[in-house]
C-alpha cells in the first residue's frame, strides 16, 4: 500500500522519514494502531484527491486582466448612469446654451414628436434666447424637476431610450411649433433660416410646417415664373404652448391678375392684351383666365386691342398696379377719332347747307330719326319765314370726350362759323359764332358706317384736360349772305343807354336766378325768366337734371356785364355778356370767365331768355 503525507497529501516512499514536499516526519505513522493507520490512509487519499497543482504566471496574469476589465466596465456604467441622468443633462444643456454651442445642443435635444432637431432650428432657439434672456433663464431652471411635463414652459427633460439597453438615457425635449402658411399663388419656395423644411400637411389652401423647435425664424419666400421674379422676407417668433399653428400669409409684389371687361354693351368681336412679346386673347364670352403671377408695382404694362365692326382699336398702354384690372372697352385711337370727325364735319356742312336751302335732303349721313327731326326744324323756319346763311371755317373736337356705348359714339364738337339767321324781309348780317354741341353718332350694322343721330347744345368750353383736334371746313358760304357782310353790333356805350341798362339788368337777374336754381336743384326758380316757347327751357332743364345734379356741381356768380347787343327784330336782341362764375365740383373749385351770347325776347312786355347761342371760356 502506498503511503501519503498526512499533512500535504504527497506520496511518501517507504524509505522516506520525512515528506519530500512539506518535510513533515512520517515516523509518527509507525506508532499508529492498525485502525488509526486505516483512518489516516483514508484521510490521505481524500487530501490527495482534493489538492490542486499551483497556478502558473500566465494563469495569474489572465486573472488580473479580467479583474481590471471588470472594474472598467463597472466604471463606464457608473459614468453613463451619471452622464445621461436628468440632472447632468440639465447642467450640460444650460452650459451649451450659455456658450451658444450648437453642436452640443444638437446632441441632446429633440422636439415633442421625437423628431431630431436641425442646426437651423437651434439657430432660431439661440436667437430667441439672446432676445429674451431673462425669460430663457427662468425656462432653464429646474428642467429635470418637471418630470417630462411642458406645464411650466416649452422645455423639459425626458427619458429617451437606454444606453446599451441598460442605462436610462435622458434628453431635453422642446415643445414642437407649427406654422400654417397661406400662399397667394402656387410654386412659392419658403425657407426658415435658410432651410426648406418638409411639409406636414396641405389643407384648404394652408401649408403647414412642423414640428419645429421654438425660436425666432427668418422666413424667406421666393417665386420665379414667366412674368415675375419676386421675393419677400419676414421674421417670426414661434413660441407657443397651445400646439396651434401660427398663421402666416406670404406677401409678394406679384399676383394672379384678374381682367374684367367693361363692355358698355358694345358689339365687341374680340379682345387681345399685348404684354411685351405675349398676346393673350379673351374667351368667347370676353372673359380672361387669371394671368400671372406678375408684379403689381407698375413695371408690367399691357395694351388692349379691341375688335369692333367699325375696325380694330388699339388703346393706350396701361400699367398693372393691382390684382384686379378693369378694361374699359370704350377706347379710341387717332385713326378712329379721324373716322368720327369725318362724319361729324360732313354732317355739319350738310346741316348748314340744309338750313340755308331749307332742304333736308342736303344731309346724307344721318339716321332716319335725325333726318325727320331736321325736316321739322326746316318746316318751322319756313312757317315763320326765318332764313339762314353760313359757312364752317373749321371744326374742333375733344378726342378725350369721345365715349362709346352700345352702337353709339358721343363726342364734343365746336363748329367755328360765320353765320346769320335773318327774316325774309331783312338782309343777313354775318358774325363769327361757335356752335358747341355734344353729337351722338350711331353705327349702322347693315350699311357698315357711322351716321349722325342727335345733337344737344354744349354749355362749356373745352377744359384743360381736353385733347383738341382741328379740322378745316369747306369755307363754302351756304345761302344768300356774303362773308364781307359782318353782323352790325350796337356798342354798349352808344346813346341807347336805357336799353343797354335794361338788357344788362335782365341778364344779371337771369344769371342770379340760374345759379340759385342750380344750387337748389330746382329749375322752377329760373323758369319765369325763360321763354316757354324757345329751346332754352328744355336745354337748361336737361343740363341741370342730367349733368349738374348727378355730378354735384354748384356755382357762384361773381360778375355779369353786358358787352354788346344786336337787334334781330322788334322784339328780339342778340346779347353778348361777359360773365364770371366760381364752379364747385367735389374736391375742386375753379373761377372761370365766359363770353356768352343769348337771344333775348320781349314776351308780354317782359324780357325772356329765348335761346343760348354760344358760351365760351375766355382768359
Amino acid at each position: 500500500m502506498e503511503k501519503f503525507c498526512h499533512e500535504c497529501g504527497s506520496k511518501i516512499n517507504k524509505e522516506d522519514a520525512f515528506c519530500p514536499e512539506c518535510g513533515t516526519s512520517v515516523l509518527a505513522d509507525a506508532t499508529l494502531t492498525p485502525k488509526q493507520e486505516q483512518t489516516n490512509e483514508i484521510k490521505q487519499d481524500t487530501v490527495a484527491q482534493s489538492t490542486k497543482k499551483p497556478m502558473s504566471r500566465k494563469q495569474k496574469s489572465l486573472f488580473v486582466i479580467i479583474g481590471i476589465l471588470f472594474a472598467i466596465v463597472i466604471g463606464i456604467f457608473a459614468w453613463a448612469n451619471s452622464y445621461y441622468s436628468a440632472e447632468n443633462v440639465e447642467k450640460r444643456f444650460i452650459k451649451a446654451v450659455e456658450e451658444k454651442n450648437t453642436k452640443a445642443i444638437l446632441s441632446m435635444v429633440k422636439v415633442t414628436a421625437g423628431n431630431e432637431v436641425t442646426k437651423e432650428e437651434i439657430d432660431a432657439f439661440l436667437a430667441f434666447a439672446k432676445a429674451e434672456s431673462v425669460y430663457i433663464d427662468n425656462e432653464l431652471r429646474n428642467l429635470a424637476a418637471r418630470a417630462g411635463s411642458f406645464q411650466d414652459g416649452l422645455l423639459t427633460i425626458r427619458e429617451d431610450g437606454k444606453w446599451l439597453g441598460i442605462i436610462p438615457k435622458h434628453r431635453v425635449f422642446m415643445q414642437g411649433q407649427y406654422i400654417g402658411v397661406e400662399y397667394p399663388f402656387a410654386d412659392v419656395n419658403t425657407t426658415l433660416n435658410g432651410r426648406a423644411f418638409t411639409v406636414l400637411e396641405e389643407n384648404e389652401g394652408i401649408t403647414t410646417y412642423g414640428p419645429l423647435a421654438p425660436g425666432i425664424y427668418q422666413i424667406e419666400n421666393d417665386y420665379e415664373g414667366e412674368y415675375a421674379k419676386v421675393s419677400s422676407a419676414d421674421e417670426m417668433t414661434l413660441w407657443d404652448s397651445s400646439g396651434r399653428a401660427y398663421n402666416y400669409y406670404v406677401s409678394l409684389d406679384a399676383s394672379n391678375i384678374m381682367f374684367e371687361v367693361i363692355d358698355h354693351d358694345l358689339p365687341i368681336q374680340g379682345i387681345t392684351l399685348k404684354m411685351g412679346d405675349n398676346e393673350i386673347k379673351a374667351n368667347a364670352d370676353l372673359t380672361f383666365e387669371p394671368i400671372g403671377p406678375m408684379p403689381i408695382d407698375g413695371q408690367v404694362k399691357y395694351l388692349p386691342v379691341i375688335e369692333f365692326p367699325w375696325g380694330t382699336i388699339e388703346g393706350e398702354e396701361q400699367t398693372i398696379d393691382d390684382s384686379y384690372i378693369s378694361i374699359d372697352a370704350s377706347i379710341v385711337d387717332d385713326e378712329f377719332v379721324d373716322q368720327l370727325a369725318e362724319v361729324v364735319l360732313a354732317y355739319g356742312e350738310g346741316y348748314y347747307e340744309a338750313l340755308a336751302s331749307l332742304d333736308a335732303s342736303k344731309v346724307e349721313n344721318a339716321t332716319t330719326w335725325a333726318f325727320n327731326d331736321l325736316k321739322d326744324v326746316i318746316k318751322d323756319m319756313k312757317n315763320i319765314e326765318r332764313n339762314f346763311t353760313g359757312e364752317i371755317e373749321h371744326m374742333e373736337i375733344d378726342s378725350n370726350s369721345i365715349s362709346l356705348s352700345a352702337n353709339k359714339a358721343y363726342i364734343d364738337v365746336h363748329y367755328y362759323t360765320n353765320q346769320a339767321y335773318y327774316w325774309s324781309d331783312s338782309e343777313p348780317k354775318l358774325e363769327n359764332k361757335v356752335d358747341a354741341f355734344q353729337i351722338t353718332l350711331e353705327y349702322d350694322q347693315n350699311e357698315k358706317k357711322w351716321l349722325f343721330y342727335d345733337k344737344s347744345s354744349s354749355y362749356h368750353a373745352f377744359d384743360s384736360y381736353a385733347t383738341v383736334k382741328k379740322y378745316d371746313g369747306n369755307r363754302e358760304l351756304y345761302g344768300s349772305g356774303t362773308p364781307d357782310k359782318k353782323a352790325e353790333k350796337v356798342s354798349a356805350d352808344t346813346n341807347e343807354e336805357d336799353l343797354n341798362d335794361e338788357l344788362d339788368a335782365f341778364i344779371r337777374t337771369y344769371n342770379e336766378k340760374s345759379v340759385e336754381a342750380i344750387n337748389e336743384e330746382d329749375i322752377s326758380i329760373v323758369e319765369p325768366y325763360i321763354d316757354s316757347k324757345g329751346p332754352r327751357l328744355k336745354e337748361q332743364t336737361d343740363y341741370l337734371t342730367n349733368h349738374l345734379i348727378p355730378n354735384e356741381i354748384t356755382q357762384e356768380l361773381v360778375a355779369s356785364k353786358i358787352e354788346s347787343y344786336t337787334k334781330q327784330d322788334d322784339e328780339t336782341y342778340e346779347v353778348t355778356t361777359i360773365e364770371e362764375f366760381i364752379i364747385y365740383k367735389p374736391g375742386e373749385e375753379n373761377k372761370t370767365k365766359f363770353r356768352t351770347v343769348n337771344l333775348v325776347k320781349k314776351v308780354d312786355d317782359e324780357w325772356k331768355l329765348h335761346e343760348l347761342v354760344s358760351t365760351n371760356a375766355i382768359d
